[in-house]
């Protein structure tokens, strides 16, 4: 602006000078007088210029990293696909929980520790990310975010209009974590979307009308890295993190539906490791969970005659794995023969899982410690079968 009045001015000198020219009264003073004044007047214009051209330079100060982007955000679907650094400025109580992520288990599984949900438990966010540290699943049962528009506490029913107005698509119902629970799962694109309730659905349920309640929590996955679902989908299986190397392995049953029987034997034949999955069977009417993990212990045991003594459930491998987990302890035989075992049990919607060590009675005030602490690290990992 201040240029193009400059010029108007520049203009209106030069023709006031061209008419006392014509009338004979601009004398050559008066010329060099004018031009010395538009001279510096062009000059004081160069040195004014670049203060005003200064956009690009302050465009780039202001420039917000993406972790900045984040700062304001509710919906964790923004988060979705992106890495796991640019997350540590929204959520500071963010850390690594597991090696292995959920859905890839190449990646690894991140938790943030800030919020709790209604029940005590932490609440997450829960982030799965992949071998690039990208995110690839996602968690939640608070009430701080939203999920594709899905809050926890809205009725299942809204729920369920909320997820179509956003793109997603009805799949079918199933049940949370082994539990009556219904789940209404959703699908978009490459993405699957399990909205569980806090209220049970009926045996046979297959429409999201006929699911009541409303949302205790939110879950989203790249479908082909979920687990049975999509193309080249995996079978869950459990696996334990130990320092043993000489185990012999004395059973290896392992089939294509994801159910599998396997044990090993220290090579000093002091102790037993254990992994059996099954097809889940849901606790009868009026049965706790806890008197279910230990009936199924004793059923994928029962050729070790075994007898529960303690259940009791491990809500830092709950909420690790987030499927409900219980911590097993029995003892089976007599005499010389006695042993007593330390195992957990993790129930999900397909399957259903024990984990476990047992030794002789004698060695287990040794060992027994050492086998609790690494069933703590027990992991939920994706096996093509």
């Amino acid at each position: 602006m201040k240029k193009r009045q400059l010029n108007k001015k520049i203009a209106a000198a030069a023709i006031l000078c061209l008419t006392a020219a014509l009338l004979g009264g601009c004398s050559d003073s008066k010329e060099k007088t004018a031009e010395t004044k538009e001279e510096k007047k062009q000059e004081e214009s160069v040195k004014e210029e670049p203060a005003e051209v200064k956009e690009p330079e302050e465009t780039g100060e202001t420039e917000e990293s993406e972790e900045d982007l984040f700062m304001g955000s509710t919906e964790l679907m923004d988060y979705f696909g992106s890495n796991i650094d640019d997350l540590m400025g929204p959520f500071p109580a963010l850390e690594i929980f597991a090696q292995e992520g959920s859905y890839t288990p190449a990646g690894a599984q991140y938790m943030d520790k800030q919020e709790t949900a209604a029940d005590g438990s932490l609440a997450g966010p829960w982030f799965d990310v992949d071998e690039n540290f990208d995110i690839v699943g996602l968690s939640y049962s608070g009430t701080k975010y939203t999920v594709s528009g899905i809050a926890v506490g809205t009725p299942m029913q809204d729920a369920a209009a909320i997820a179509k107005k956003d793109g997603w698509t009805f799949r079918s119902v199933e049940f949370e974590h082994g539990t009556g629970y219904g789940v209404g799962v959703y699908m978009k694109d490459d993405l699957t979307m399990a909205v569980s309730s806090d209220a049970e659905a009926a045996f046979g349920s297959e429409t999201e009308d006929e699911l009541s309640g409303n949302v205790a929590r939110v879950l989203v996955y790249l479908d082909n890295a979920a687990a049975g679902t999509g193309d080249g989908a995996g079978i869950m299986a459990l696996t334990v993190a130990t320092d043993h190397t000489d185990m012999n392995s004395i059973r290896n049953e392992v089939n294509t539906d994801g159910t599998y029987n396997q044990q090993w034997l220290s090579a000093d034949g002091a102790f037993v490791l254990t992994n059996i999955a099954t097809t889940t069977e849901f606790p009868a009417d009026g049965q706790t969970l806890e008197d279910y993990a230990a009936e199924y212990t004793a059923k994928v045991l029962q050729d070790r005659d075994i007898t529960v003594q303690k259940v009791e459930g491990d809500e830092a491998l709950s909420a690790k794995l987030t499927y409900p987990a219980y911590r097993i302890i029995w003892t089976s035989g007599s005499n010389e023969d006695s042993r007593q075992g330390v195992g957990v049990v993790i129930l999900t919607d397909g399957l259903s899982f024990y984990c476990g060590y047992d030794c002789s009675l004698d060695d287990y005030e040794d060992l027994g410690k050492g086998f609790e602490t690494i069933l703590s690290d027990t992991e939920m990992t994706m096996e093509a079968r």
